[in-house]
């Protein structure tokens, strides 16, 4: 590709906004634009990064038996699948699909899988192969208890690690070690109290003088599942905090999103000082809590009246729930829930997200009898990918991206305008072309300066510089990118040294 033709241009300055050292270096390399409302466009050089990062992580999926399928939307999977696995002989079943196209690149891979068993080998598989392709990519990975990711300290992930015994999670998954907490306590009856504009959980306990761990947190989801949606009430201890990636794993929906007061108050809740005691369960929303809930006595809750709570309401004697699962965020300072020790918080870059999914389908096992499959969905995002690339391979000049994912493997470099001089660097561009060797070509009539700053800020692994002084000097000046160093290599060598070098 001639530089003169490509739809591209660095940037000497960086747009106003952009925080992400990774995002702010494939902007100025002319990578990425960025348009109204923050939506990221991609250029020819970011798309041909995203699509060499797709073919690695394809690749390496293949290899463990996926297939490719194109489908309007990650969750359309699912009736796809439906319409096609009938029997027990068609699984286990991979499946991936790429979306290169767009603002927000992403790759997706789905599991389908008989048994328990076999679904803990599948995954193991999955990620060792994701983890493969990244490492190809030039970026040393972490496995987590429901991903990929990357120690970062500049990353806006939040892992949870321990130190003790490894145990490593995206920190809204972590799990923890539960507060011990007496249940031999007496239940109290329920008393209405008066408790003016409380509606935070701070506001209330510090009115009534009470710890936010003796009051109950109410929190209101609308959760999407393959076929409809249904209003969820999600309590919590007071003290802790929803894991929206815990309840939505909980639920197997497809996604959250907060319901508005108009929903909430649609089954008797209100707003501000909601609790289950009292609501009538015909069936239309979803009650699910916490063991926080179940375990502490007396808690103080919402009364369902603007201005008033319960104090000592009792999970089991004023309320059930649909579902009691782990849905709360684990605090900092909390012990790892399998030896016990701190865990600690770290930043990172989360690569890779699974999460399992609710399969509204069957399948018939040997025997006739109608079966459910396992269903996970694994999913990264192409462009948080190569922004945690371009944090990684950078230096104060700009992109210095591994042979593997650099848009291309050479920046031919022609200066002077004499004729023969331009003509030497047209037959060694035609040269590397006809060796597959990917080259941009700077053919521009700009400054020697403006040429090499855009070829540091762009980051091919080798540039080419010709020039008439290097062929008096009998050959072209090449320099690998990650080095400072210059070599004059014979001109009917170039070839051959760029080959070996990118091999």
């Amino acid at each position: 590709m001639r530089l003169s033709a490509l739809f591209s241009s660095t940037l000497r300055e960086t747009p106003a906004g952009v925080t992400h050292e990774g995002l702010r270096l494939l902007v100025r390399a002319g990578y990425v634009r960025l348009l109204e409302g923050g939506q990221r466009a991609y250029l020819p050089l970011g798309q041909r990064a995203l699509s060499k990062l797709a073919r690695l992580l394809e690749s390496a999926v293949c290899s463990i038996g996926a297939q490719p399928v194109a489908v309007p939307e990650v969750h359309a999977f699912a009736p796809l699948a439906r319409s096609v696995v009938r029997s027990y002989r068609q699984l286990p079943q991979i499946a991936y699909a790429l979306e290169l196209g767009g603002a927000a690149p992403r790759f997706h891979l789905w599991t389908l899988t008989r048994t328990a068993e076999e679904d803990a080998r599948l995954h193991d598989s999955v990620l060792q192969a994701l983890r493969s392709a990244f490492e190809q990519a030039g970026l040393v990975v972490q496995q987590t208890e429901h991903g990929l990711a990357r120690f970062n300290d500049a990353g806006e992930a939040l892992l949870a690690k321990c130190d003790t015994c490894g145990y490593l999670d995206f920190a809204d998954w972590a799990q923890f070690a539960r507060t011990a907490v007496s249940s031999a306590e007496a239940r109290l009856p329920l008393e209405r109290v008066y408790t003016p504009a409380c509606k935070t959980i701070e506001s209330l306990a510090q009115f009534l003088g009470i710890p936010t761990a003796a009051t109950a947190k109410a929190l209101f989801f609308v959760a999407a599942f393959e076929r409809n949606e249904r209003l969820v009430f999600a309590v919590v201890r007071g003290d802790l905090r929803v894991s929206e990636a815990k309840l939505r794993s909980a639920l197997g929906a497809h996604a959250l999103r907060p319901a508005s007061e108009l929903e909430i108050r649609s089954i008797g809740a209100e707003p501000g000082f909601a609790s289950p005691v009292g609501l009538v369960r015909d069936g239309r929303w979803l009650l699910v809590v916490d063991p926080s809930i179940v375990e502490t006595p007396n808690l103080v809750a919402g009364a369902n009246a603007p201005d008033y709570h319960l104090r000592n309401t009792n999970y089991g004697r004023d309320y059930t729930a649909d579902l009691v699962a782990e849905i709360a965020m684990a605090p900092e300072g909390s012990q790892c829930a399998r030896c016990g020790a701190p865990l600690r918080w770290v930043r990172g870059d989360a690569l890779v997200h699974e999460q399992q999914h609710v399969y509204e389908g069957t399948y018939l096992d040997p025997a006739g009898n109608e079966r459910t499959p396992l269903l996970r969905l694994y999913s990264a995002a192409l462009d948080d990918l190569l922004c945690a690339l371009a944090l990684t391979y950078r230096d104060e000049f700009g992109l210095t991206l591994p042979t593997s994912v650099a848009p291309y493997h050479v920046h031919l470099v022609v200066l002077g305008k004499d004729e023969a001089t331009y003509r030497q660097a047209e037959t060694l561009y035609t040269q590397l072309l006809h060796q597959n060797i990917e080259a941009l070509f700077d053919d521009r009539s700009e400054s020697p300066g403006v040429k090499f700053n855009d070829a540091d800020l762009i980051g091919a692994p080798v540039r080419l510089t010709v020039s008439a002084r290097s062929l008096q000097a009998g050959g072209v000046e090449m320099r690998f990118r990650a080095k400072k160093e210059t070599m004059l290599v014979p001109l009917e060598a170039v070839v051959e040294r760029v080959s070996a070098a990118l091999a």
